[in-house]
């Protein structure tokens, strides 16, 4: 198995019930508390600023007192994607948005969504990734991950259209005894890099971090109608992407990322939430996501 790769079962992962799957999140925040923390949203790849605006609605309805989003659109993500360009500049603004509520309210949380709470474990980490160390965890409370999947086998389709090896350099010395081919996967997929540095929770000391899921089945369709086109596109749209992580469709998720891969070990806590979607765009626009008033009420209570 590659360092980024996958490391469930096919049975565990294709689990026919989200009650299969259980939360274990301890609520931080209580009714009562006078301070709550400041938030700072990072977007996962190929999102944009504008689709967390319910979001941080959301959050500021919940007392905090500032909530900030990292300034991204969505065609900033092609030169990674096609030129294999590492993460630096994305993470280069999340590190200046933290450092700027932090200065300002001292109680700072991260809510990272999709491949954004990857990228949030280089941010608060201490390794060096492209030549520059984030250390952000002496800035942050409390790291709340949606719909994050830390593990992948990362079958794109198409792959061999995009350039998915980075292009990173000045980083810390690998053992030379790591496997064949491992070192190599590190150096140019950032999956392959946190799930080698980061891959417990405990590696990130001092940070409550909790996994948030959703848990979803496609329903299967039959007849024309509206409403049957509507769940054929969910369900292919699903399927091509869980078989990105794990080569097969037979598994509950948020309709991106398995369930059963989107809890980081020795994590503070996973919830997991039946039918919430992993965004509020096309093919999912208009249904529930974590974004929603009512999944935000429920890990919120993870933040101070």
């Amino acid at each position: 198995m590659t360092a980024g790769g996958s490391s469930r079962s096919t049975q565990e992962c294709g689990a026919d019930q989200c009650a299969n799957y259980t939360s274990t999140a301890a609520p931080f925040f209580r009714l009562g508390e006078e301070q709550r923390s400041a938030v700072l949203i990072v977007p996962g790849f190929g999102g944009w600023t504008d689709l967390y605006t319910d979001m941080g609605a959301a959050l500021r309805e919940q007392g905090h007192p500032e909530v900030a989003v990292v300034g991204v659109s969505t065609h900033e993500w092609l030169p990674h994607a096609f030129a294999g360009r590492s993460f630096t500049w994305y993470l280069l603004r999340v590190i200046a948005e933290l450092d700027r509520l932090f200065e300002r309210h001292k109680s700072v949380s991260v809510v990272a969504h999709s491949q954004g709470g990857v990228l949030a474990l280089i941010l608060l980490g201490s390794h060096l990734y492209d030549g520059k160390v984030y250390d952000g965890a002496a800035k942050v409370e409390g790291l709340v991950t949606l719909g994050a999947g830390f593990k992948s086998d990362e079958n794109y389709p198409f792959s061999f259209l995009f350039a998915t090896q980075e292009n990173r350099s000045n980083e810390e010395p690998l053992p030379p005894n790591l496997p064949s081919g491992e070192a190599d996967r590190i150096r140019k997929h950032s999956l392959a890099f946190t799930n080698y540095y980061y891959s417990n929770a405990a590696q990130l000391p001092g940070v409550r971090i909790t996994c948030v899921s959703g848990c979803c089945q496609e329903k299967p369709w039959e007849g024309w109608g509206l409403e049957q086109v509507r769940n054929m596109i969910y369900s292919i749209y699903a399927s091509l992407c869980y078989k990105v992580s794990l080569k097969h469709s037979r598994v509950v998720g948020d309709g991106v990322t398995p369930t059963c891969l989107a809890t980081l070990p020795g994590a503070s806590g996973q919830i997991v939430l039946p039918g919430v979607r992993h965004m509020n765009s096309f093919p999912f626009y208009g249904l529930p996501w974590y974004g929603s008033r009512d999944a935000v009420a429920v890990w919120d209570k993870c933040l101070r």
